[in-house]
């Protein structure tokens, strides 16, 4: 899949997220007020209080609503989506703070990148790679397993733009190159 498609396809994404989140307004709920004790250290106060989620039944994706067909390896058990600043957690995740922790990175990457970007990042390594072999989601596994073995706290508005710094300029050059 390339670019142009994705880029075409950005006005029906956000409309969906617009509906999904309209949709699902009366169970979100603020991440705050789970009893976690790890994950307010690694965040910031604005950012901890923006985050929100919701439990459902069914994970909600939109590729077939779109005309898509599902990346490979996300058609899976997977514990939680993440949409801007809003996660939607199976129930069985909902009280497992580490997957808490893999969706936060999420929003945290929907911020910096924003809300063109993001998508279209997450699509082009979603089409092009598998699920788990996503830079995006890589990331969010790697600062995963630091969460989960205690490691020295990060900050992690400071380590997601970070680490993004180190996998945009790819994206930069395959578009100068047509690549993309």
């Amino acid at each position: 899949m390339n670019i142009k498609v994705l880029i075409e396809l950005l006005p029906r994404y956000k409309r969906w997220v617009d509906s999904l989140l309209s949709l699902h307004a009366p169970r979100i709920k603020p991440t705050s007020t789970c009893a976690f004790q790890k994950i307010p250290t690694y965040l910031n106060d604005a950012t901890f209080r923006a985050c929100q989620f919701a439990v459902v039944e069914r994970l909600p994706f939109p590729f077939s609503d779109l005309g898509l067909p599902t990346p490979q390896g996300m058609d899976g058990e997977l514990g939680g989506v993440t949409y801007r600043n809003t996660y939607f957690l199976t129930p069985e995740s909902q009280g497992v703070e580490s997957i808490h922790f893999h969706e936060i990175v999420h929003v945290v990457q929907w911020h910096f990148l924003g809300e063109e970007l993001f998508p279209l990042l997450y699509g082009l390594e979603a089409f092009s790679k598998e699920y788990r072999t996503n830079a995006l989601e890589q990331m969010a596994y790697s600062l995963q397993a630091s969460f989960d073995q205690g490691r020295d706290r990060f900050p992690l508005e400071a380590m997601v733009p970070y680490q993004l710094g180190r996998i945009l300029p790819q994206y930069l050059t395959a578009a100068i190159l047509g690549r993309l």
